[in-house]
């Protein structure tokens, strides 16, 4: 199944970051040596996940919403899983 990458949008609620209806697809113009560009603060920026169309499909597997959460609580650590690993999940630097 092929994965794309999805940039956070944001959102409400408990854990927003867990909702792939706070997804959008990134163009592929958005994307350099196939990753995310991610510029901001320490957040979510984007997930590596099968593709659903326009969002990813609902609910995330239990390794992305793992990632996820790991990202969250770890201020210092971009990518995860971390380096050399491929990375499923982005945060802003």
């Amino acid at each position: 199944m092929s994965r794309y990458w999805y940039a956070y949008l944001g959102g409400s609620g408990t854990q927003p970051q867990l909702n792939p209806a706070n997804y959008r697809l990134l163009p592929e113009d958005q994307l350099v040596d196939c990753k995310p560009t991610c510029f901001g603060v320490n957040e979510i920026c984007a997930v590596l996940t099968p593709a659903g169309g326009t969002t990813p499909f609902s609910p995330f597997s239990q390794n992305i919403q793992n990632y996820i959460i790991a990202a969250l609580s770890n201020t210092s650590i971009t990518q995860f899983p971390q380096f050399p690993s491929k990375a499923y999940v982005f945060k802003k630097d």
